[in-house]
């Protein structure tokens, strides 16, 4: 039987059209479509997460979130937030998760669901380069104190310093560390990984003796009542933790601390 060249050519553009309209709508519209997590953070906070020289932002938290979409299939989008901004804007709906170096407290309990824990971390200080060191709880006495607001640190300072020191409070690290440099405030207190970082990767500031053992730990905040995400994102974290990839990851971010 003979086929007409042109029927044959213009049934293999229509099956064409069709395949491809019904991969489109299967992969961009329909159930393959990739589902968009959308991740809060405060990109102020190295080496946790921070806006690198090409505008990107980088650092552990974004790892591990870019870890747990990758197992999922799932469209990671970051949105950069104030810290104290992260559970309003999560509670609004207009992220879905948390990764922020999030300290778990019974307070933030009370409104959002959290992931087993990540990476555990305690307050460190930070003092103007040159300056005498600080060793002791008291040394914080009479002086001006910066601290990140909303954080763990602003709580430690306003229950344990309040009394004897000015507490003041920045929206973000980086207006808190140029208040330092600029002799605005005498010292700062801020999580030990970022204190770690800040001091070794400024010649204008140096990491305090003072460590301030608080047992904090990090985790991923969901909405509250949202136990398929926390699920996943669960899973994962417990693959991640047991594998050799989150130690290559401390070992990248923390230089194996």
């Amino acid at each position: 039987m003979k086929v007409d060249v042109k029927t044959a050519v213009l049934a293999i553009i229509i099956i064409a059209i069709i395949v491809g309209g019904t991969a489109y709508w299967y992969f961009y519209i329909g159930p393959g479509k990739p589902r968009v997590v959308v991740m809060g953070t405060s990109a102020d906070f190295p080496p946790f997460e921070f806006v690198d020289e090409q505008g990107n932002i980088v650092g552990f938290d974004v790892d591990i979130a870019k870890y747990i979409a990758h197992k999922y299939g799932w469209k990671l989008e970051i949105k950069d937030i104030a810290f104290e901004g992260l559970i309003p804007a999560l509670q609004a709906g207009e992220i879905d998760m948390i990764v922020a170096a999030m300290t778990i407290t019974p307070e933030r309990e009370e409104v959002v669901d959290f992931s087993i824990p990540y990476y555990n971390a305690s307050q460190g200080v930070l003092i103007k380069a040159g300056n005498p060191d600080i060793t002791t709880v008291e040394d914080l006495y009479n002086k001006k104190i910066g601290v990140q607001a909303g954080t763990t640190g602003e709580a430690w300072a306003e229950e344990n310093l309040a009394n004897y020191s000015e507490i003041i409070a920045y929206q973000r690290v980086y207006d808190a560390v140029t208040a330092l440099v600029a002799g605005y405030i005498d010292a700062l207190i801020l999580d030990d990984p970022v204190a770690t970082y800040y001091g070794n990767a400024s010649a204008d500031v140096e990491k305090a003796s003072l460590v301030i053992d608080t047992g904090e730990r990090y985790g991923i905040a969901v909405r509250e009542g949202d136990t398929e995400l926390l699920n996943k994102i669960n899973a994962a974290l417990d693959e991640l933790i047991h594998s050799d990839t989150y130690y290559e990851l401390i070992e990248a971010w923390f230089g194996g601390s």
